[in-house]
This record gives structure tokens, C-alpha cells and sequence, in this order.
């Protein structure tokens, strides 16, 4: 295969994204729809005949070398694409579930005011993750990290014209714009310390590179953590996440599932050679992923929107795979990095097509029993809850993914700065928050599935049905990829093709897993209880307002860090706003005024010598000839 392939992933989706943008508003829907679903077909396709290279579970690799991109006397980046078998998987997974959203929206935003400026922005946005997978440099990383940043909030911000939606995507651009600021700090130490911004130098080099440099390593290190953390949305940077839901629910799927939210952890695992050598900086990582997991599972638990009890389980199971980086096990990482692709993407795009037979209600409490009209949405909401809280082996996505992360803590030990957290500790923390998936997933699913025929809310319309062909067939294939991928999990050889085979596989404890499935099992069917009946779900929904403090505790106020951020950046920006437009206004206004008043003062002193009498004319004339006559006999 040609080179010019690992070129052609990238290219043909940038392409449509950019003849979509100059002449979609000329074209049809089903041409506009054609184009960018076949554009990120084709992607998927290079990808699929990519692993005739046998590259999987090796440590080979494949590599596009055009020469100088970026070139200095002091400066090199090289415009270079490679791929080796971590990177085929990611490829893989981003096509894959690139090529499904972009197919699925064709159904979704059919009705849509701006389809081609949507579509656009789909398929730059996956341009730009495949740019970012592909990259062998960090300078070239930076440019698809800021392609998919720009996507996001050109996404997020599509409904443009609704309330609260410029803000949302503004917060997203914001928080991300932070985190590309430390990205870039970390570029350019990373470069002044170790003369290549190459990853398969550095990694090829490994710890040993580090000898001399160690705290140039360890500031470089943490500049390329906080634009991981931006952008995988990790406390204190997660704010934008639940922001995100503003978009369609399509893009919500593509930046929650396998592209935007997982770039963070896929850099971080290509970095692995640093953070292994700077325990500070993993205990960072862990003590952030931590806090992360608490605010997304008890979020996720006390939403009322379809979408952000999805958006927060994210949040959870992102703080998951840092963690298992932060206990030294990228494979583990990994691995739950894509189970939760798999029921992550099915449970977005089940959830949208809720929402579109629902005329775009998003409120549970209003969408109680609608499940029972969309057969198709109701197994592919049921497998993907099921993989969510892992509740049944070689079934759920992310079962044996989690399991993995939780061993490699337990394994572990977090230390750093003086302190030092036990990895038994740290294990029973993550297990006990963890097994919250099964409560907030199955309190959703009973939502969706209540019995009451009284309570059902069907807006003033028809019974909600599925309307789409497209979005059900997308459905219908990840309702079933999502089991296949389970199983799949539960065998060694996924470890090799995600890791290249430098991880071994570590055994399976059933002894070990049990008793919290157990548990899992029992949360999830006695959640489902409660919320899929009114009188148990009212009952218990007044505790929890009485328990969560209501809307001053901790659930309402999202843990306090839009008040934080408020207390911290807002405030001082608006007094400091208050006081530039107390200068403005008393300086600069001041000296204009004070030029008028001068101005009308010569204004009137003119006027009083344009008196109209000659005698007084020829007074100032001859006045005038005397002083000169007197400077010039002076001089």
C-alpha cells in the first residue's frame, strides 16, 4: 500500500468539509448528506485496508514522510504521519464511528436551516482527530488538537439563534483555549529541552533522555497535562463537558464517543515514556481523575436532561482511563478508552432518536414510557445501559475494560509531593463511585420505561415513532457491535493490537469481580424498580432533593466550581472592566471635553475680531507691522 494512504485518511474528509462549505448551500440535502457520508466512508475504508500491512500486535509501523512542514534555523517539525498498531485501533475506532454519526445525522438534521455548514463541520472535525492520531510530531498534533477545537465549538454552537447555545459553545471554546495554551507551552519546552518534538524519537530514547533535564521534563510534563485535561475534561477543566450537550445530538456522540473527549488519554499514553519516570506528575493525574470520577457519577445521578446524565457519565469513565494511566497502565487505559466508545456512541445516538420521535424533548421526566413506541431505540438503549454499569460478562462493552483499569489500581500506589495513597485504597474508593453507573444508568432506563400510561407526555403530537430508516440501521449495527466488541474484550489479543504487544496481558481474578457485579447487578435492577414506577420514583425523588441539599447543596451548584471559576476569573475581570470604564470615562471623555471648551474659546475669540469695521482692521495691520518691524531690528 502506498504512503500516500496514511495521507489520503485525513485529506478526503478536509476536502468534502471544505467543497461542502464553498458550494453546499447550492446542493440538495441528499447530495450534501451523500458527500460527507461517503468522505468518511472512504476514511474508514483506507483504514480497513490498512491492516493488510500486519500491523497489529507488532511493533512495526508505517510512515508518510514528506520532509520539512515547519523549518528554522533553531526550529524542525517534520510533515510526518505514521501509524503502528495503538495507532491503527485509534484510526479504526475514529472512521468507524465517524463514518456511523456521519451517516445517522443524514437522518437527524434532515430538517435541519443550516445542513451544510453542519456537515462541513462534521467532516473537518474528523479531518482533524485522524490528523491528530496520525501525527509523528508534536507540532503537527497541535494542529489537528486545534481542528478539533474549532469543530467543536462550530458544532456546539450550531443552533446558533436558541438561548443559552453562543454562551455554551463560547464556555466550551473558552476552557479549551486554556488547555491549548499549556499544550503549546509544553511543545516548545518539550523542543528547548530535548532538541525533537518527534514521538517515535522520544519514545525511542525513552526515560533515558530525561537524565539531566529533570525539571524542565517534569514543567513539560505538566503544561502537556493541563491541555490533556482540557480536553479529556478533567477537574479542574471539565466545566465545558456538559456544555456540550447544546449541539445536536450527533456531535454529542462524536466528541463524547471516540474523538474529541479520548485525545487527551490517547496523548498521554504516547507520552507514557515521561509520565513513567515523574510519579508527581501521575499523582497529579490520579488525584485530578479522582475527583473527576465523584462530580461525574453523582451528576450523572441527579440530571434531569436526556443528554447531560450521558454527558456526566462520560465525565466518569474519562476519569476512569486516567486513572488507569495514573496507576502506569495504559493498556488498561486503553482498552476502557474503547469499550466506552462502544456503548458511549450507542447510547448518544439511541438518545437522539428519543429526542428527534419525541420533538426534540429532553426532560425524562417528560419522556416517561416513551420506549415503548421505538423498538429499535429501546434494545439499543437496553444494550448500551447494560454496557455502561458492565453488568453482564462478555455482553457489556465495558465490563472486562473496567475491570481492567480497576486491577491495574489495585496494583498500584499513587505518590508524590510527600504523600502517598495506597493502591488498595485508591481500588476501594473507585469501585464503591463506580458502581453508581448501574444507579444513574438504570434510573434513565426507567425513566424511558415507565408503565404508567397516565404520565406519558407525547407534546401534543402522535405517540413518538421511528421516523428514519438510516438512524435505525445505525442503530441497529451498534446494538450489535457493541456485545461483538465484549466479547472480543475479554481476549488477550486485544491487549497486544492496542499496546503493540509491549503490555502482556494481565489474568482475569473472576474471584475478584464477582462480588461487585454482584452489587451492580442488584443497584441496577433496584434502580430500574424504583424509576420505572411514579409512586416509588416520587417517593424516592423527594429524598434525594432533601438528601442533595436542594438547589443550594453541592449537585445543584455542580460542586461549586462555576463558583469558584466565578470568584476566581469573572469577578476580578469585572471589576477590573469597572475600572477601565471609570478611566475611559473621566480621562479620555474628560480630555475630549477639555479640547471642546479650548476649541469654542479661539471659536469665540475669532468671532470678536471678525468685528466687520475697517479702522479696527487696519489698527491690527499696522499693530502687526510694528512687532515685526521691532523683532527684525532685535535680530
Amino acid at each position: 500500500m502506498s504512503p500516500l494512504a496514511l495521507l489520503g485518511l485525513p485529506a478526503i474528509p478536509a476536502a468534502s468539509a471544505l467543497l461542502l462549505a464553498i458550494f453546499g448551500a447550492s446542493l440538495p440535502y441528499a447530495v450534501i448528506g451523500g458527500i460527507a457520508t461517503l468522505a468518511a466512508g472512504l476514511s474508514f475504508a483506507i483504514a480497513l485496508g490498512l491492516l493488510s500491512l500486519g500491523l497489529l500486535g507488532t511493533g512495526s509501523s508505517f510512515v508518510m514522510d514528506l520532509g520539512p512542514w515547519l523549518s528554522t534555523n533553531a526550529f524542525q517539525a517534520g510533515l510526518k504521519l505514521r501509524v503502528d498498531s495503538v495507532g491503527l485501533c485509534m484510526v479504526l475506532l475514529v472512521t468507524f464511528f465517524g463514518f456511523l454519526i456521519t451517516a445517522y445525522s443524514v437522518g437527524y438534521m434532515r430538517h435541519d436551516r443550516e445542513q451544510s455548514r453542519f456537515f462541513a463541520s462534521l467532516n473537518l472535525f474528523v479531518a482533524s482527530m485522524l490528523t491528530l492520531v496520525l501525527s509523528d510530531n508534536l507540532a503537527l498534533i497541535f494542529l489537528g488538537w486545534e481542528g478539533v477545537g474549532l469543530c467543536s465549538y462550530l458544532l456546539i454552537g450550531h443552533y446558533w439563534d436558541e438561548a443559552g447555545v453562543p454562551l455554551a459553545a463560547f464556555r466550551a471554546f473558552f476552557v479549551n483555549r486554556i488547555g491549548d495554551l499549556l499544550f503549546i507551552l509544553g511543545v516548545f519546552t518539550v523542543f528547548t529541552t530535548f532538541g525533537t518534538l518527534s514521538l517515535s524519537d522520544l519514545s525511542a530514547q525513552g526515560s533515558s533522555i530525561i537524565v539531566g533535564h529533570e525539571k524542565a521534563a517534569f514543567a513539560a510534563a505538566l503544561f502537556l497535562l493541563g491541555g490533556a485535561f482540557a480536553k479529556s475534561a478533567q477537574a479542574p477543566l471539565h466545566v465545558w463537558l456538559a456544555d456540550a450537550m447544546a449541539g445536536p445530538t450527533p456531535v454529542s456522540a462524536l466528541i463524547h464517543a471516540a474523538t474529541m473527549v479520548t485525545a487527551g488519554i490517547y496523548l498521554i499514553m504516547r507520552l507514557d515514556w515521561l509520565y513513567g519516570v515523574i510519579p508527581e506528575a501521575r499523582f497529579i493525574i490520579g488525584v485530578c481523575a479522582l475527583i473527576t470520577l465523584v462530580i461525574g457519577a453523582f451528576m450523572a445521578l441527579t440530571q434531569t436532561d436526556i443528554k447531560k446524565i450521558l454527558a456526566y457519565s462520560t465525565l466518569s469513565n474519562l476519569a476512569l482511563m486516567f486513572l488507569g494511566l495514573a496507576a502506569g497502565s495504559s493498556s488498561a487505559a486503553m482498552q476502557h478508552l474503547f469499550g466506552h466508545a462502544f456503548f458511549k456512541a450507542l447510547l448518544f445516538l439511541a438518545a437522539g432518536s428519543v429526542i428527534l420521535a419525541a420533538h426534540h424533548e429532553q426532560d425524562v421526566r417528560k419522556l416517561q414510557g416513551v420506549l415503548k413506541t421505538l423498538p429499535i431505540t429501546r434494545i439499543a438503549f437496553w444494550v448500551g445501559c447494560i454496557g455502561g454499569a458492565g453488568l453482564i460478562p462478555f455482553f457489556s462493552a465495558g465490563f472486562f475494560t473496567k475491570e481492567a483499569v480497576l486491577d491495574s489500581i489495585r496494583e498500584s500506589h499513587l505518590e508524590g509531593f510527600g504523600l502517598h495513597i495506597p493502591g488498595g485504597v485508591l481500588y476501594t474508593v473507585v469501585l464503591i463511585v463506580e458502581s453508581l453507573s448501574a444507579l444513574y444508568m438504570f434510573r434513565l432506563l426507567g425513566y424511558l420505561s415507565s408503565d404508567n400510561p397516565h404520565e406519558h407526555h407525547d407534546h401534543g403530537h402522535h405517540a413518538p415513532k421511528e421516523t428514519s430508516p438510516i438512524i435505525r440501521l445505525v442503530l441497529a449495527i451498534l446494538a450489535v457491535a457493541a456485545p461483538a466488541f465484549a466479547f472480543f474484550s475479554s481476549k488477550p489479543r486485544l491487549v497486544y493490537w492496542i499496546t503493540g504487544g509491549r503490555w502482556e496481558p494481565e489474568t482475569f481474578h473472576w474471584a475478584g469481580a464477582l462480588p461487585s457485579l454482584v452489587a451492580s447487578i442488584i443497584l441496577a435492577v433496584g434502580c430500574f424498580a424504583v424509576f420505572s414506577s411514579s409512586t416509588r420514583r416520587a417517593s424516592m425523588s423527594g429524598l434525594l432533593t432533601r438528601l442533595t441539599l436542594g438547589d443550594k447543596g453541592p449537585f445543584a451548584r455542580k460542586f461549586y466550581f462555576d463558583d469558584l471559576y466565578a470568584f476566581i476569573i469573572v469577578s476580578p475581570l469585572k471589576i477590573i472592566s469597572w475600572i477601565m470604564r471609570l478611566l475611559f470615562e473621566n480621562i479620555f471623555i474628560g480630555i475630549l471635553h477639555a479640547c471642546g471648551w479650548i476649541a469654542g474659546g479661539f471659536s469665540l475669540l475669532l468671532r470678536r475680531l471678525q468685528s466687520g469695521q475697517a479702522h479696527r482692521y487696519a489698527g491690527f495691520i499696522l499693530l502687526a507691522v510694528v512687532i515685526a518691524a521691532l523683532f527684525l531690528l532685535r535680530s
